[in-house]
């Protein structure tokens, strides 16, 4: 399963200012960093291999009033774009699904 939060977790997305100054100030264990399931480092080649997949599969949506956006986030990612203008955001999550083997699409 893909988690999201690289591009805001992964070390290799922040400004290179921003960067540095927090490698001074904590080494490797970083307040905020994304790792491999194992816990090993993902390289900061990976990450940008995920951002220029991730960018080839976008697509921006031609939003009119009055429209609405429900996400399973267990099959899309959504993006975080730059936005302009009014707009609601109202979220609500469900109960977690359990273990994989009882996930409906994965049958």
């Amino acid at each position: 399963m893909w988690f999201a939060q690289i591009l805001h977790w992964h070390p290799s997305c922040l400004e290179p200012g921003a960067r540095q100054r927090l490698v001074a100030e904590f080494g490797d264990e970083l307040p905020r960093n994304c790792t491999y399931g194992d816990g090993s480092p993902i390289t900061g080649d990976t990450v940008a291999g995920l951002i220029t997949a991730s960018r080839k599969l976008e697509f921006a949506v031609a939003w009119q009033p009055g429209d609405l956006v429900l996400l399973d986030n267990t099959r899309v990612a959504h993006g975080r774009r730059p936005y302009r203008g009014d707009r609601d955001i109202m979220v609500a999550l469900g109960d977690p699904m359990g273990e994989p083997e009882h996930w409906p699409h994965t049958r």
